[in-house]
C-alpha cells in the first residue's frame, strides 16, 4: 500500500474515494468549488493506494488558527474526509493513515505539508 499527498488533478478521484468510504452517491463540487469542496487543501490531502494503484482510503486537513486563553493565536489542523473503502476496512489502512497524516502535521508544526518541506 502507498500513501501519498494528493495534488489538484487528484480532486475527482478523492472525492469519488470519500463519498464511496462513506456509502455515499458522489455529488461532485459545483461551478466554484462550493463551500465544502472549495475550503478543501489538495496540497493537505492523502490517498491510501492499492499495490496496483487503486485508491481505497482518504484524509484531509484543513487550516486555521486556534485561538489559545491570553489571545495567542496558533496554526492548526484540522483532520476530516478519513475513510476507507469497505471492501479495505480491519486491514490497517486507516491506521495507517493517520500515523502517516499526523506524522506529518506534528513535522510541519500543524502547516500544509508542503510549506512544511515535507
Amino acid at each position: 500500500m502507498e500513501i501519498r499527498p494528493t495534488t489538484d488533478k487528484d480532486l475527482d478521484v478523492f472525492v469519488d474515494t470519500v463519498h464511496a468510504a462513506f456509502g455515499l452517491f458522489p455529488e461532485p463540487p459545483v461551478e466554484g468549488g462550493g463551500l465544502w469542496w472549495s475550503a478543501l487543501e489538495m496540497d493537505r490531502c492523502l490517498l491510501a493506494l492499492t499495490a496496483d494503484g487503486r485508491p481505497v482510503g482518504t484524509a484531509a486537513a484543513h487550516s486555521f488558527e486556534l485561538t489559545l486563553p491570553g489571545g495567542t493565536l496558533v496554526p492548526v489542523s484540522g483532520v476530516t474526509a478519513v475513510g476507507v473503502l469497505p471492501s479495505h476496512r480491519r486491514q490497517g489502512v486507516l491506521s495507517a493513515m493517520v500515523r502517516h497524516q499526523l506524522a506529518e502535521l506534528r513535522a510541519g508544526g500543524g502547516v500544509p505539508f508542503r510549506a512544511a518541506g515535507l
